[in-house]
């Protein structure tokens, strides 16, 4: 397929917002433009998954135009924007629900709205990468606008026994470790304790990445946390977790790991 033609694209993704208000139709009129611009040859990294959606396998530019269309008509009229989610997302396949992960993170940051669909969706989602996509994209707004809402719902999925919850809370930590802003570090560790104690194999790439951001944010902070956890229950899942996570950390602290991975 030839390059995107920029100027042809912006002409029809504005008449596609015209539908903003009709879920079905702009459903409809979307399925036929993403079709335009179908491109077999293009390399999609989720579409070599197990469980990958079926793709139009897009230049990435063309949803990002859509997205930039749909951005204030999010934010001036949430409750249309979240029909027009769960119209997207009913769709199964990837770029319709990468859009609706992205209405999400747009409209208001109310738990109410998010919290149920959040919850479902990404239940329903097989696929890493795009249940990833689905919480950063997904919980932007509440995530950077209301920190307390955020960390509270972080709880909830990390709660000690909801273990079928805890990829979901550990991935959602992941932006807000990169985005920097996040002080409370304290809950933060209190709620990871039980997680990081108990976490089952399937979740040590999300563990591995969650101990790497800790060590390169809050360096000392994070070892002599984890110290004290090593000396009050040595035997905890954490210690096989910080061994696997050894090669991903500051090359400066991994000495220092590898001292308390050794004591007693």
């Amino acid at each position: 397929m030839p390059a995107v033609d920029l100027m042809r694209l912006r002409q029809q993704v504005a008449r596609l917002t015209e539908f903003f208000f009709l879920p079905s139709e702009f459903v409809q009129h979307l399925h036929q433009l993403l079709e335009t611009y179908h491109n077999p040859t293009w390399r999609l990294t989720q579409a070599s998954t197990p469980f990958a959606l079926p793709s139009y396998r897009l230049s990435p530019i063309v949803l990002r135009t859509i997205e930039q269309s749909l951005r204030d008509l999010a934010a001036s009229y949430p409750e249309y924007a979240l029909d027009l989610a769960d119209a997207l997302w009913k769709e199964e396949v990837l770029e319709m629900r990468q859009l609706a992960a992205y209405l999400l993170g747009q409209v208001p940051a109310r738990e109410e709205w998010l919290l149920p669909r959040l919850t479902a969706w990404s239940n329903q989602v097989q696929d890493a990468s795009l249940r990833f996509s689905l919480l950063e994209n997904g919980l932007r707004r509440l995530r950077r606008e209301s920190p307390r809402a955020f960390l509270s719902l972080i709880a909830e999925w990390l709660h000690p026994e909801r273990p079928n919850l805890w990829e979901n809370g550990l991935q959602a930590l992941l932006p807000l470790l990169d985005e920097g802003g996040f002080e409370n570090f304290p809950e933060l560790f209190s709620l990871l304790r039980p997680v990081l104690e108990n976490a089952p194999p399937l979740l040590q790439n999300e563990i591995r990445q969650v101990l790497q951001r800790l060590f390169q944010r809050l360096p000392q902070e994070t070892l002599f946390t984890l110290q004290r956890w090593l000396e009050e229950n040595p035997s905890s899942q954490l210690r096989r977790s910080l061994r696997q996570a050894l090669p991903v950390l500051p090359a400066s602290l991994q000495p220092l790991v590898r001292s308390l991975l050794l004591a007693p």
